[in-house]
């Protein structure tokens, strides 16, 4: 709203250099400056930093919804102009003005009604659904601050959901902190979409309610990608029968997934010891992960036989570790035979799709049905798939994703902020048919941010 402020610093500032070397006085050399003792004005200069002098707003701790104010008001308080709070209905809302004592005896905040609140610096105010506006006062004259708070409240909507959660093999989800749980799920969503006054209403279900199967096991020389359109399409099947909403998102959150790399593609073409997929990075992996090998078709095919653990390494080039890659057996290099497997069980799971790199993905679309009436109803349908990452970006690719299922999309492919409406530009990253993929794990690193009012839109 006030972006023009630094155009007109820049005309002032053009002017003041235009007035003084254009000066009729002529210009003053270093030998007309002399040293002035004495005068008839005295004092210091008190030394002061412009956010001290100008209100601004902090989020409360004790506030649970919604705190939406300009981020560059952090460093130029003059772009704090506006707060917007949401809050539950009947329920107060909470803020922190940071004020300047020397400016003012005091400071009210005053309601559309004409009702003042008295603020302290720094201090919790709570406040009722309403405009505000804040005053400064000194005796019997306030001043307008032209500092406003908007407190907007909403009845408490609920968000239903079926979470499927997989293990695989097993994974130690007490001690793992990026790993995914149902009661962490759902006081993250809780905590996030807060600021929509959403609520949680996920229910916990079997991977098999959506023709999954209990242990993933994926190839990564041919990703199996019809695993999250065959869980959409029984959602659909399951929601046409029982008319349960919640069918209408299904959250696939994976701890855990076997990946295999079958070796015998690259044994086929003379090859028996140099590991080079291009979907094979042991860089990109957590620490302390396991690569193990072994036979599938028996000893006979030349291989490595039963399983063992194999350590990998990588080719040494200008500093930097790159393909190919090979497989150490106690310190000596495997020959691999045509039936060999490579494989791992507790590295990053991945997105079952063509382009394995993606950190997560929202499978769905639009959906007619009918309940037999004669109607047809209309539902947007979606599969949220999250694969385990690394520390809090787990919960947080898996908190955007959500996001996406409530209706909200990227305002651009390299950002993790969600807006209401798809953005008519070409570079929005929203696709046509209702899928969308959140890009890379690097890119994944904050929690999706949504203005308090964008995320009540869902279906």
């Amino acid at each position: 709203m006030k972006k023009f402020s630094l155009s007109i610093l820049s005309i002032l500032a053009f002017y003041l250099i235009s007035c003084s070397s254009s000066s009729t006085k002529g210009t003053i050399s270093l030998g007309d400056l002399v040293t002035v003792n004495g005068g008839t004005q005295s004092g210091s200069v008190v030394n002061y930093k412009w956010k001290d002098l100008v209100p601004g707003y902090t989020e409360s701790d004790s506030h649970l919804y919604g705190f939406d104010r300009d981020p560059l008001s952090d460093s130029l308080p003059e772009y704090g102009e506006f707060v917007y709070l949401s809050v539950a209905d009947s329920e107060l809302a909470y803020l922190r003005i940071h004020l300047s004592s020397s400016a003012y005896d005091s400071y009210v905040l005053q309601d559309s009604s004409g009702i003042p609140t008295s603020v302290v610096d720094s201090q919790n105010v709570a406040l009722n659904a309403g405009n505000y506006t804040l005053y400064g006062v000194n005796g019997d004259s306030t001043v307008d601050l032209q500092r406003y708070v908007q407190v907007i409240s909403y009845p408490v909507k609920t968000v239903p959901g079926k979470y499927v959660q997989i293990d695989g093999l097993g994974w130690d989800t007490a001690n793992d902190t990026a790993s995914f749980t149902f009661e962490k799920t759902k006081n993250k969503f809780d905590a996030i979409f807060a600021q929509g006054v959403l609520k949680s209403d996920f229910e916990d279900v079997s991977p098999a309610n959506y023709r999954l199967p209990d242990t993933l096991v994926i190839d990564m020389t041919d990703i199996d990608t019809t695993l999250l359109s065959n869980a959409y399409e029984k959602a659909k099947d399951l929601f046409t029968s029982t008319k349960d909403f919640a069918d209408t998102r299904v959250i696939i959150a994976v701890n855990q997934m076997r990946k295999k790399w079958p070796l015998s593609s690259l044994y086929e073409h003379g090859n028996d010891s140099a590991i080079n997929f291009t979907n094979f990075n042991p860089l990109s992996e957590n620490s302390g992960i396991v690569y193990k090998m072994e036979s599938i078709g028996g000893e006979d095919c030349g291989g490595v036989g039963s399983t063992i653990n194999v350590e990998i390494r990588g080719t040494l080039k200008n500093n930097t570790i790159v393909a190919p890659y090979y497989a150490f057996y106690n310190g000596s290099l495997v020959r691999f035979g045509s039936c060999d497997v490579l494989y791992t069980d507790n590295g990053y799971p991945i997105v079952p799709s063509a382009d394995e790199s993606n950190a997560a993905v929202t499978w769905g679309g639009p959906y007619t049905y009918s309940f037999g009436d004669g109607i047809d109803h209309y539902a947007v349908f979606s599969v949220v798939w999250a694969p385990r990452s690394a520390g809090t970006v787990s919960h947080n690719t898996l908190m955007h994703e959500i996001g996406h299922s409530l209706g909200l999309v990227d305002v651009h492919k390299d950002t993790t902020i969600l807006v209401k409406d798809t953005i008519s530009t070409s570079s929005t990253y929203y696709l046509a048919d209702g899928t969308v993929y959140t890009g890379t794990y690097s890119q994944i690193m904050e929690v999706a941010t949504t203005e308090s009012d964008n995320a009540r839109v869902f279906l």
